[in-house]
């Protein structure tokens, strides 16, 4: 991975197919200009009195033919490339219509449409699907590298990988239970359905801070989330513009309490472990009941950033559909969930933080807009990410550095993103207020 990291369309998707469809054209530009280059210089050869001689016009009409035959066959190329990468992203949205659990009065009329796209594709470049159903297959098996760390240790195991298992058996149990879950909550979680609903009672307080003004970049972003000792678990940022219109940033923490040794904190395992399997969690209620103490009303704009659990409550939050998610920027995310169409998203995950294997690779085909993006780093920097997990690759620090990174890289998938902060810029008040909260015994 160059500098540490990668920039995907989607957890499978490398490239995002318009800027492979646009770059194709670029070529076939050049290679235009250069068949018409070829033609002038053969003509000004044909000019020359006989006896002919292979003189500098024909070694130029040779090379520019050569090079317009070069341009043509990588605009070909790209054009394919683009058609697998829309073939594996049509098949994903396939296989998650068939499996969505949401109300979805057009689901027969999408499949078809869907299934008309792919043989179109297949039809313009045949072995398009099969080629897609490969890279789908290997994206599926990626993902276990995450949970390699299980197997027994190879001799230049990292002074931080775990004890090999001694019981064989009990090992293979493990590993067998540990995909099979992985496996099951993710395939639950791309239905796109609403979190089962729970009962976790708890209370939320208001801890007033000065106002600010909107995040400048995607890094800013990130830290606004609360962390450490003593920090809020959610933090509201009401902004307010010309004419009136409002909108509300939701930052949520990540996991309070691992081991669950105080029975009051809403971020616990309990709701880590809840959230995970498709339920609602006291976090996610948290998150919702700081946003109605914050003002906002269904139909209002949100736009989610959280870490770690924050995430998952985030997602709880905008699968139940009350709010409309303009963005989300998921950092070390245990779960990745289907989001809308109009919705810009970045997930960013090291592939060496165990906590982001836990999502099963996440959801193949782009999650949200077409502008969204998947960025995976390799904490480690070993060349190795998904071999063994490093304990600190999880911590909120090195993600905000990872973020800093990916902004600085200068890849043109950042444009949207830098728009969506400029737009936010255009705020006239920020309004800040951070919430605590805690569970309630039933």
């Amino acid at each position: 991975m160059a500098e540490g990291y990668e920039i995907r369309s989607g957890a499978a998707i490398a490239v995002a197919t318009h800027l492979l469809r646009d770059a194709a054209a670029r070529f076939d530009v050049v290679a235009g200009r250069m068949t018409a280059a070829s033609n002038q210089a053969m003509s000004a050869w044909f000019a020359i009195a006989p006896p002919y001689h292979r003189d500098p016009a024909w070694h130029v009409s040779a090379r520019a033919a050569q090079a317009s035959l070069a341009a043509a066959a990588t605009a070909g190329d790209l054009r394919r490339a683009a058609d697998v990468y829309d073939a594996a992203d049509t098949e994903a949205r396939l296989a998650l219509l068939r499996a969505s659990d949401a109300p979805h009065t057009d689901a027969a009329r999408d499949a078809r449409l869907l299934e008309r796209r792919l043989d179109g594709l297949e039809a313009r470049s045949p072995g398009a699907r099969e080629e897609a159903r490969a890279l789908l297959a290997e994206w599926d098996a990626s993902w276990l590298s995450g949970l390699e760390w299980l197997l027994p240790l190879a001799p230049d195991a990292p002074r931080h990988a775990p004890t090999a298992m001694s019981d064989e058996y009990a090992f293979g149990e493990l590993l067998g239970a540990a995909i099979g879950s992985v496996r099951a909550a993710r395939a639950e979680r791309s239905r796109g359905a609403p979190p089962t609903p729970r009962s976790d009672p708890i209370e939320v307080w208001a801890r007033p801070v000065p106002a600010a003004r909107p995040p400048a970049s995607l890094r800013e972003r990130g830290a606004r989330i609360p962390y450490g000792e003593g920090a809020a678990r959610v933090r509201i940022e009401k902004l307010t513009f010309a004419g009136g219109a409002t909108r509300y940033g939701v930052y949520v923490s990540g996991t309070r309490d691992m081991l669950e040794r105080d029975p009051g904190e809403a971020f616990d395992m309990e709701s880590n472990l809840a959230q995970h399997a498709g339920q609602e969690g006291a976090s996610s209620d948290v998150v919702e009941e700081a946003l109605r103490l914050a003002g906002a009303r269904p139909g209002d704009v949100i736009d989610l950033t959280g870490h770690s659990q924050g995430v998952m409550a985030a997602n709880a939050v905008a699968l139940k559909g009350e709010y409309r998610v303009d963005s989300v920027l998921a950092l070390g995310q245990p779960a990745v969930v289907p989001h809308d169409s109009a919705t810009l998203t970045m997930h960013v995950a090291f592939e060496d933080d165990l906590v982001g294997s836990l999502s099963g690779g996440g959801i193949p085909g782009v999650v949200g807009s077409p502008d969204s993006l998947a960025v995976r780093g390799d904490y480690g920097a070993d060349g190795e990410p998904g071999r063994w997990p490093d304990p600190d690759a999880h911590a909120f620090g090195g993600y905000l550095g990872l973020l800093e990174e990916v902004e600085a890289s200068g890849d043109a998938r950042m444009a949207p993103f830098r728009e969506h902060l400029a737009a936010l810029a255009e705020a006239e008040t920020v309004e800040v207020t951070e919430y605590s909260a805690n569970r309630l015994p039933e």
